[in-house]
């Protein structure tokens, strides 16, 4: 018995791509494992996405009636009741659950966040962005915090694409809040 979570997203060439996790349980232990990734040669519809898992599944000998559950956003490829990813999931396994990955709620309610939190986050964006997207000021910023001796020499680059970004650059921001204050004030 296992659990599938999986992704479709598409990289910065412009190629869509699929990851499956896997978890399951090893006698007394829970384990979780990639279990493939692999670009997408067409496109990312739920049949496309399911045969692409069920010829992994059929050269790897697994069994669908396996499955217990499905770990995905709530893209319409994938939870469509029709010809989502679960449509065809379920016609191989009736039984198995879908559940909405808590990541992706995480990311879907912070787009709904109070006004001055998005304010904040806006700002900071920009403070991030005016150091991060013009060469020259990467560059010096980072000689900056190698002079102070700084555990980081980059900002993180925020997307809203990637769901753990905005907590991520924030805390980098805030790690490097004194170099960043010294160099607004040097510009």
């Amino acid at each position: 018995m296992f659990a599938l979570q999986l992704d479709e997203s598409t990289d910065v060439s412009g190629e869509a791509q699929v990851i499956v996790f896997v978890r399951y349980q090893d006698y007394s232990d829970i384990r979780e494992n990639i279990l493939f990734c692999q670009n997408l040669q067409s496109r990312t519809t739920g049949e496309e996405l399911f045969k692409v898992i069920d010829k992994f599944f059929a050269e790897g000998g697994i069994l669908w009636d396996w499955c217990l559950s499905v770990c995905s956003d709530g893209a319409a490829a994938l939870t469509g009741k029709n010809n989502g990813l679960m449509a065809w999931i379920r016609k191989k396994n009736p039984k198995v659950k879908w559940l909405h990955c808590i990541i992706h709620r995480q990311a879907l309610a912070s787009k709904r966040m109070n006004a001055h939190l998005h304010e904040t986050l806006n700002e900071a964006v920009k403070v991030i962005n005016f150091i991060k997207a013009r060469p020259l000021n990467s560059r010096m910023f980072k000689l900056l915090c190698q002079e102070m001796g700084s555990e980081h020499q980059h900002l993180l680059l925020h997307t809203e694409v990637r769901w753990l970004s905005r907590g991520k650059i924030l805390n980098r921001l805030f790690e490097l809040r004194q170099e960043v204050h010294m160099f607004l004030l040097e510009q």
